[in-house]
């Protein structure tokens, strides 16, 4: 590995939910992004899962041109580039993320859509704790 990073697991109505990185990486780079995603999806896959993962930001889909927004996006055309069958998308909000009525009606073209979100990837240490 040329990365590590936390994953917790809730337990939720909705089924376990894996959430990274949680303790370790204060600002990962674009690259970093993407590596703690792939090693998310083995996780869940270890635990009998296909990986539905979310790279969250507060921002949806281009909707900031911010640097810290723009990363989330990097990551997201590296991972569908380089992992083309990783279900996984984003930059989007949590609350997005998490309900398919909602994501749906607002950004039809996700590939989230209409799957149950496993896997949450956030952009830095402060959103992955708060």
């Amino acid at each position: 590995a040329t990365r590590i990073a936390t994953t917790n697991v809730m337990m939720t109505k909705r089924g376990p939910m894996f959430v990274s990185d949680t303790s370790i990486n204060i600002d990962p780079t674009a690259k970093d992004l993407a590596k703690i995603a792939v090693m998310t999806s083995k996780v869940i896959k270890t635990f009998g899962f296909e990986p539905v993962i979310a790279m969250t930001s507060y921002s949806n889909f281009g909707s900031s041109g911010n640097p810290r927004a723009s990363k989330v996006r990097e990551a997201v055309a590296l991972l569908h580039r380089n992992y083309p069958d990783l279900v996984v998308d984003g930059e989007l909000q949590t609350d997005f993320a998490l309900n398919d009525e909602m994501l749906r009606d607002q950004f039809p073209f996700s590939k989230l859509v209409g799957r149950k979100v496993n896997g949450l990837i956030f952009p830095n240490l402060d959103a992955a704790n708060i």
